[in-house]
């Protein structure tokens, strides 16, 4: 009678939780969010999960509660590999893989300007390896990168402060071959949500300036030309490479 009387109540706790939450999913072409979101504030209150589209692996696992992220969170990368937890309530990484060798540098904030200092951490988007660019991506009409590269191919720098509280601001071109390009990036990137964590220095935060370098070039033909520069990521520095393959019209003889 007491395993009924038992059995019955949480019958009854999850028939009731059922009636005050619903199940959302969204997608595009880079993940599909998974999320309970509270019918009554709308806000997601519930778990959290990011899979990827194509082979359905998991990128992010997690809770909200009340519409902000509570609890561990686990992150992964594309293929699969747990990149890093971060536990929202203590505020720490319980797993941190670092992947890089040797001292970090990047620009530290100094009475307004940046120089060069070596840390112990760069600002950290918390996120699956490679979100951040996603994002950015999800905001750019790509239509409108295609007619651009037809035109005027090249390379963009943006720089993006993270400072000490996390808080990304700051967003400028550096440099670029085209001012539209640039406000289209500068638009991304504002757009690009998420949670950053700040560098650390000395284990204590730090504001940073960190870069995107966006590359854009169009190809003629059935493959990318292979003569173009190649870029490599660092810390503090994101590549995004928008690369599209033309078609050539042969021109009719008379």
């Amino acid at each position: 009678m007491k395993f009924l009387t038992l059995t019955m109540l949480l019958l009854c706790c999850v028939l009731s939780r059922a009636q005050k939450v619903k199940t959302k999913t969204e997608k595009n072409r880079y993940f599909k969010e998974i999320y309970q979101i509270d019918k009554a504030s709308k806000l997601k209150n519930g778990a959290y999960v990011q899979l990827n589209p194509e082979n359905r692996d998991t990128l992010c696992t997690g809770n909200y509660a009340k519409g902000q992220p509570t609890g561990l969170w686990k992150f992964y990368a594309q293929e699969g590999t747990l990149s890093h937890s971060y536990n929202y309530q203590t505020k720490s990484f319980e797993k941190f893989i670092n992947t890089e060798v040797g001292t970090i540098e990047l620009p530290v904030m100094r009475n307004g300007a940046f120089p060069v200092e070596e840390v112990d951490r760069e600002p950290v988007y918390l996120g699956y390896k490679g979100e951040f660019k996603d994002r950015i991506l999800l905001q750019l009409d790509i239509e409108s990168l295609i007619n651009k590269a037809k035109k005027k191919q090249g390379i963009s720098v943006l720089s993006m402060v993270v400072d000490a509280r996390g808080q990304p601001r700051a967003i400028r071109a550096e440099e670029t071959h085209d001012l539209e390009i640039a406000r289209m990036l500068i638009a991304a990137m504002k757009e690009a949500t998420g949670d950053w964590l700040p560098a650390v220095q000395n284990d204590d935060p730090v504001s940073t300036k960190i870069y995107l370098l966006h590359d854009l070039r169009l190809s003629e033909g059935s493959a990318l030309s292979s003569t173009g520069p190649e870029f490599t990521e660092k810390p503090g520095v994101y590549v995004l490479n928008t690369h599209f393959i033309g078609v050539r019209r042969a021109v009719p003889s008379n």
